[in-house]
C-alpha cells in the first residue's frame, strides 16, 4: 500500500500531473500540503485551473 505522497509523486512521474479532484476520489485531501512538501525535495510543480465537464478543477503539473 502506498503512502498519499508516494501515490502523488507516481502520478507526477507518470502522468506529469495530478488534479484535485483525483486526489480527493483517493481520498487525499491534503494534496496542497503534499505539493508544499514536494517543493522543498526534488520535485517542483506549478498549478493551473482547468475546465472539465462538470466545472472546474486544480492541477499541479511537474517542471522539469
Amino acid at each position: 500500500m502506498k503512502t498519499q505522497e508516494q501515490w502523488v509523486i507516481a502520478q507526477l512521474k507518470k502522468k506529469g500531473w495530478v488534479s484535485r479532484n483525483q486526489a480527493l476520489d483517493r481520498r487525499i485531501t491534503r494534496l496542497a500540503s503534499i505539493i508544499g512538501y514536494l517543493k522543498g525535495t526534488a520535485y517542483e510543480s506549478k498549478g493551473t485551473w482547468f475546465k472539465t465537464a462538470y466545472g472546474k478543477d486544480y492541477r499541479y503539473y511537474l517542471c522539469k
